[in-house]
């Protein structure tokens, strides 16, 4: 009895030490702080830049604070309370910490309420410091239950009965369409190495045939946490004016589906299987992050919906935000310079830029001709150069380290200088023949253009082959040696050099040969002709002839062989209209192209008679003095004729041929021919007179012709007297 006495002694006594000693570590005046210590507020985008555009609901965003605290005033363990406006709510992370160096100031927590509010617990470190000022910020996003129309909200933080206006919101809700899978991510509020997804499964509630989910994480590392895996069954309806989705009448199957849900390493595969039309499904599940993320860093995951022999596919990427300090992502960079011993810089050297942390490659660079590559995007973490592809001629670098502390704190840029060793280097040469083979050739070496007093000989013994070996890559001064190669040309061939440095060198002697071309005219020259010449059946050259080069040309250096075999070199023509050409000659004596003007003329004649005309006349044409043709004229024929389609030309000479007729003379007749060819010839016939006797009838024609004078005189005599009587 005395013993359950002494015993309930001591429990109170050790209740009371109890409650002593909570007292000496509990806040002395823990209190809501009765002084507002927000001096102003501002929004910006959830990577602290400028706010622009419109906002979408459950887009997160940052509200930035200034505060500043007074003194002697504030003391462990108080707090100050902000609240938001109705319809903005927490995004993540939840709580986060206000620091003055590496001491905490306040710790911040985000509780989720109608309204938010955002509470500030102060530490004891407070106490320690005076004029204790600075800025936090925290995550909120907008509540599309609470704004479901376009509109302008503004973002006012009431503190202690004091309102601060941070900004405005321009506020447009996303319309909601209907899709076979959508699906999201974010980091969980608690913990920033977990991170959740879910996937909207069927929103038109249609009818699941053969259906199945494919589900993969895209990073390295980053693995399901088992367990988390939950399905639900409901019907999708639109919300909110059609800016929300919900699955109503939401009910947990996933015991249903234990069974359908197989893993394979950062892939799991959901056989859904048949059901009818009217359901749809909702998969919620968590992910780990081996290591603890920075802000900034980013996830990936996608997803593969297949229905009815359709597939559909979505990914998503979600990003590791934080609170109360000022992560700055994806901001880092790293520059690299690449470079010979020498000091010259190298292009064309590939780079992986690996995360020590996550193992991931997160880049790749290559140098350009400065020697310069440069990576963005980077977080303020380790990394790792390893070097995949060396400039040609050089040997891979070994990897490099670079430190978070690389990274200049002003530019938040790290600058490494990476040396590859060269290699030494052959350049090879070949001899090749299109011809006869000489005995030998002898070729030099030359280096930037100047001798470098290295030859070789190539002759059938070294099959015609050889190698100029380790030579420098690099001068002096950096710069790459470019190799050449000449020789010593044999006599009656042509040299000809390809390939590189790299690839070695061919030298190819080609026997050559020349081919001229003569043009001639039969007629009136042209004033050109366009010449082709043809090796076998393709065409090699071409030339215009003209009576500036005397209508000749030569088309030179000409390879006499292809193959082992002679070139057979033939020449064309473009045609001329009213020139037929004739080519004559061959490769060695040259090729002659003879033009004959093919022009065609007429020539017209027509018959006259003086006097009785005949039946019919005999016309012949000649052609320089030479008979032709002849015709017959007739009055069946009009006494006309027309030689038609004669040539103009002389095929000979090519003088214009000069046409005349004559005709078949006829007795009683005597005949005259005027006009010419090109007017046309009148042939004329003029009969001949008989001859008569003489029977005095001309001296009574004279008598009379007196006698009538005579008279006619008297009469001019007798009328000229009377008048003048008068």
């Amino acid at each position: 009895m005395k013993s359950k006495k002494y015993f309930g002694v001591l429990l109170s006594l050790l209740m009371i030490v109890s409650f002593m000693l909570q007292g000496l570590h509990a806040p002395a005046h823990a209190a809501e702080l009765g002084s507002n210590v927000i001096t102003s507020a501002s929004i910006a985008k959830i990577d602290g830049s400028p706010m622009t555009g419109t906002i979408a609901a459950w887009q997160p965003f940052r509200i930035n604070v200034n505060y500043k605290l007074p003194n002697n005033t504030v003391h462990d363990g108080d707090t100050t309370t902000i609240t938001l406006p109705a319809g903005i709510v927490p995004a993540s992370p939840s709580t986060f910490q206000i620091k003055d160096g590496s001491n905490v100031v306040a710790n911040g927590k985000l509780v989720d309420g109608n309204p938010t509010k955002v509470i500030l617990t102060y530490t004891k470190y407070v106490e320690e410091k005076s004029d204790l000022q600075g800025k936090f910020f925290f995550n909120a996003q907008i509540d599309n239950k609470v704004h479901n129309t376009e509109k302008t909200i503004p973002v006012n933080l009431a503190v202690n009965g004091e309102t601060i206006p941070a900004g405005e919101l321009h506020y447009k809700p996303k319309t909601i369409e209907l899709l076979p899978i959508l699906k999201a991510g974010w980091m969980w509020s608690q913990d920033s190495t977990v991170g959740i997804y879910q996937i909207k499964i069927n929103q038109k509630n249609e009818a699941f045939v053969n259906a199945k989910v494919v589900d993969e994480l895209l990073d390295p590392g980053v693995s399901y946490i088992q367990g988390s895996l939950k399905v639900y069954e409901g019907k999708w309806e639109l919300t909110y004016g059609g800016t929300g989705l919900e699955l109503k009448n939401k009910t947990d199957v996933t015991e249903h589906y234990k069974d359908k849900i197989t893993y394979d390493g950062p892939k799991f595969t959901f056989d859904i299987g048949n059901a009818p039309a009217g359901k749809g499904l909702l998969l919620e599940y968590r992910v780990k992050i081996p290591y603890k993320p920075i802000a900034g860093e980013k996830f990936q995951n996608k997803a593969t919906f297949t229905n009815n022999g359709q597939n559909y596919n979505h990914g998503v990427t979600y990003q590791i935000i934080e609170a109360g300090g000022s992560g700055e992502g994806y901001t880092y960079s790293l520059e690299i310079n690449k470079m010979n011993p020498a000091g010259s810089p190298l292009k064309g050297a590939t780079f992986d830029i690996i995360r020590v942390r996550s193992g991931k490659t997160v880049g790749t660079v290559e140098t350009d001709a400065n020697g310069y590559a440069k990576i963005g995007g980077l977080l303020h973490d380790d990394y790792k150069i390893h070097e995949t592809k060396a400039p040609e001629g050089y040997d891979l670098a070994a990897d490099m380290d670079v430190s978070s502390s690389d990274f200049d704190p002003v530019t938040k840029t790290a600058k490494k200088t990476i040396i590859d060793n060269e290699k030494t280097m052959s350049v090879s040469v070949e001899k090749k023949w299109v011809g006869a083979e000489t005995d030998k050739v002898k070729v030099y070496l030359y280096a930037d253009g100047a001798d470098t007093g290295n030859s070789v000989i190539l002759d059938s013994t070294n099959n015609w082959k050889d190698k100029f070996e380790n030579l420098n890559k690099y001068n002096p001064n950096g710069t790459e040696i470019q190799y050449t190669v000449k020789e010593d040309i044999p006599n009656g061939y042509k040299s000809k050099i390809n390939g590189s440095q790299k690839d070695g060198y061919i030298i190819t002697n080609i026997e050559m040969r020349d081919i001229s071309v003569t043009k001639k005219w039969v007629g009136p020259e042209g004033t050109s002709a366009t010449i082709h010449l043809y090796a076998g059946n393709e065409k090699v050259a071409s030339a215009v002839l003209s009576k500036t080069n005397e209508w000749k040309y030569t088309f030179k250096d000409l390879e006499k062989y292809k193959d082992g075999k002679e070139i057979e070199y033939t020449i064309k023509e473009d045609s001329i209209s009213g020139y037929k050409s004739k080519i004559s000659g061959d490769m060695a004596s040259g090729f002659t192209v003879t033009n004959t003007n093919t022009e065609k003329t007429s020539v017209n004649v027509t018959k006259k008679w003086v006097g009785k005309a005949k039946d019919s006349v005999n016309v012949k044409l000649f052609a320089d003095g030479k008979e032709k043709q002849d015709a017959t004229l007739s009055e069946a024929t009009g006494w006309k004729h027309e030689f038609k389609n004669l040539p103009k030309y002389d095929e000979g000479d090519g003088h214009e041929i000069v046409y005349t007729v004559k005709e078949v003379k006829i007795a009683g007749y005597r005949t005259t021919i005027s006009g010419n060819s090109d007017r046309g010839y009148i042939i004329t016939n003029i009969q001949n007179k008989p001859n008569k006797p003489d029977t005095g009838d001309n001296n009574k024609v004279l008598l009379y012709i007196s006698m009538l004078m005579a008279s006619l005189g008297g009469i001019l005599f007798m009328f000229g007297k009377k008048r003048k009587a008068l």
